[in-house]
């Protein structure tokens, strides 16, 4: 995730503190809305996102 955080911030100009705030409300909200399947497949793509 570290990577996708740093991705966005350097695009918004938003802090990577920030972005991460951003991120993990997503997912929380992500996990209240949407299929399983479609949330794991997320949470997949997620956690095997290089750290650079």
């Amino acid at each position: 995730m570290d990577a996708i955080v740093k991705l966005i911030s350097e695009k918004a100009g938003k802090t990577e503190d920030d972005t991460r705030a951003v991120i993990s409300a997503l997912i929380e909200y992500f996990k209240s809305t949407l299929p399983k399947p479609i949330l794991e497949f997320i949470e997949d793509v997620i956690s095997k996102t290089p750290n650079k």
